[in-house]
């Protein structure tokens, strides 16, 4: 049986950056990335990814440099197979959103996309993994 993960921005952006704790992520994904795992990602995680790169570097936390190099080497992560953002997957995210209490659905269609493919979902941001766990049982927190 192959096991699913769905990785959510907070792990990704955790990958591609110079961060606290981005040793640890490198070596998850690195451990993921040489399994039979399948990674899942909602289509609009690209956007999340060079929006975050873009404002890293208009507020001069990286050089353009490091911004156009994070995102060389995100589009080189092949392995996802993203998945369109069609209504059921958000209506779920919605749903989730409602339940958990939170403003927006960008965290929540992780959630709704691990749910839907039953996989694990990864995440780097502590606050989202304590509401999040509420709702799926399936998150790891790295």
């Amino acid at each position: 049986m192959v096991n699913k993960y769905v990785l959510d921005a907070s792990f990704i952006l955790k990958l591609l950056s110079k961060e606290t704790d981005s040793e640890r992520v490198y070596k998850y994904f690195t451990k993921l990335n040489y399994s039979t795992a399948e990674i899942y990602e909602p289509d609009f995680l690209k956007i999340e990814v060079y929006s975050v790169m873009q404002k890293k570097y208009i507020f001069k936390h990286i050089s353009s440099k490091d911004r156009d190099k994070s995102i060389t080497v995100f589009r080189d992560l092949l392995r996802f197979k993203y998945v369109q953002e069609e209504n059921d997957l958000l209506d779920t995210a919605l749903h989730i959103s409602h339940s958990l209490k939170l403003i927006t659905i960008y965290d929540t269609i992780y959630l709704a996309l691990a749910e839907l493919i039953g996989g694990t979902l990864v995440t780097c941001d502590r606050e989202f993994y304590l509401k999040g766990h509420l709702y799926y049982t399936k998150l790891l927190m790295v």
